[in-house]
């Protein structure tokens, strides 16, 4: 049991990021799509799914008949780009004994082929920051994080000897700039920063004994190691006491390039009958 997510969906259904077994999504009995990367970094990345109550990691990955995945995580490795894809298939359950490796779902997927009529097609996706809206947390007069975002390339079929020989070709290059927040936070007021907390505020002593009051610490309890940490590391607060405010945005840019190259070749043999 299963169901075939076809040329037809995965070319007209939106994807973010162009990885097409998001779509996964669309058959019933997969839950719980872990993870499906724009750009696969590192050996343990890759998307996972969770197919009939499975673990994500249960699941046997096949591509044009060759299994697909990261031998130590068990996780797919990203298909190629929608515009070289024809079609896949996920087997829910009940799979035939071709598939009898692992205890979890069966994803098939094939590549395009060429035809009799040349055909293809050119794409960028593009975008950038000026174009994106701004993060809850990147409040202005904070700038907006960095993101420019390009996926480009092409696609190629046709044929070599007309019914006889076939061949499909495609590029895409995916380029990514990025910043990246590191973590919100509370930041102190000035107030804050001298001692005071509120005069209702009740504040124990851990210097003295007892309790400090009026909700003041005596500023000769500070200790200065961490009052150089506090003015080095610790931004004051723009907007006043309550705020949730950046601690940081990274000066370092983040930038991933990929390139992913394909192609098939497919001869047609017709059989010839001899009485």
């Amino acid at each position: 049991m299963g169901e075939l997510v076809s040329r037809e969906r995965i070319q007209e259904l939106p994807l973010n990021g162009r990885n097409a077994l998001t779509l996964a999504a669309v058959v019933p009995g997969v839950t719980n799509i872990i993870n499906p990367p724009t750009v696969q970094t590192q050996s343990r990345g890759g998307a996972g799914l969770a197919i009939s109550g499975g673990r994500d990691t249960q699941n046997e990955f096949r591509f044009d008949g060759t299994s697909w995945k990261n031998i130590t995580q068990n996780t797919s490795l990203n298909l190629p780009s929608p515009d070289a894809l024809q079609e896949f298939q996920i087997l829910t359950s009940s799979p035939s004994a071709e598939y009898g490796r692992n205890s979890g779902g069966i994803v098939i997927s094939v590549t395009r082929s060429g035809s009799n009529q040349f055909h293809g097609a050119l794409w960028d996706y593009f975008r950038n920051t000026a174009l994106n809206a701004r993060n809850y947390f990147t409040r202005y007069p904070t700038k907006k994080p960095t993101l420019k975002q390009n996926q480009f390339g092409g696609s190629f079929g046709g044929p070599i000897l007309r019914n006889k020989l076939f061949v499909f070709g495609s590029y895409q290059g995916t380029r990514i700039r990025q910043s990246q927040i590191v973590s919100p936070a509370f930041i102190p007021i000035a107030a804050q920063r001298s001692g005071f907390f509120g005069a209702t505020t009740v504040l124990k002593n851990p210097i003295h004994g007892g309790f400090y009051t009026g909700g003041q610490v005596n500023p000769a309890d500070f200790d200065p190691v961490a009052i150089k940490m506090l003015n080095t590391f610790v931004p004051t607060s723009p907007a006043g006491a309550g705020v949730v405010q950046l601690v940081a945005l990274c000066s370092q840019r983040y930038e991933h390039e990929s390139s992913e190259l394909g192609g098939t070749g497919d001869p047609y043999f017709q059989p010839r009958f001899v009485e």
